[in-house]
């Protein structure tokens, strides 16, 4: 019960003087949930009772999306960092995470004969193997292959999206 009110009561580090967001606090609380009942399940730590402390209800977000047409735009305005317009129009076309996309190796593109290019790559959030083919679209954004370790789209970082640039180009 500390724990939990200790998680309900910690300020976020991206926003000062806030609290996690609802459902990062959630988040953390069920994952140490699990890590707890998986050392008593080892016996690594003596029994706790966990079943008697509520988790923290996670809430149910709105997800935005860009329609069509706000899609369509995007990708005829220009953008000061290119590198950046490419992932993020990459990202759009695929549904992939931008952290994912941050993360992307060249030998992580294939070609196939059978379906074309297509992806194969280890989610950060999931740490699942995902397969996913590609359009020649997204395809063409990535640029010149490079050796099989390097970065596609190097250089880019998560905070680029929090950008002047990343902004303007958005509005």
């Amino acid at each position: 019960e500390d724990l939990k009110s200790f998680i309900e009561e910690t300020e976020s580090l991206r926003s000062a003087g806030k609290p996690l967001a609802k459902n990062t606090r959630s988040s953390y609380f069920n994952k140490i949930r699990s890590v707890i009942k998986k050392a008593t399940n080892r016996g690594l730590i003596r029994p706790i009772v966990l079943d008697e402390v509520p988790s923290i209800a996670a809430e149910e977000v709105l997800r935005e999306y860009l329609t069509k047409e706000e899609f369509s735009k995007l990708i005829r305005t220009n953008c000061e960092d290119e590198r950046l317009k490419a992932a993020s129009i990459f990202s759009g076309l695929t549904g992939v995470r931008y952290v994912d996309i941050q993360n992307l190796t060249w030998g992580e593109v294939q070609k196939r004969d059978d379906i074309g290019y297509s992806m194969v790559f280890r989610q950060e959030k999931t740490d699942g193997t995902e397969f996913l083919p590609i359009v020649d679209m997204a395809f063409n954004l990535l640029g010149d292959r490079k050796a099989d370790n390097e970065l596609v789209f190097e250089g880019l970082r998560y905070h680029h999206t929090r950008s002047v640039t990343f902004k303007k180009w958005l509005s």
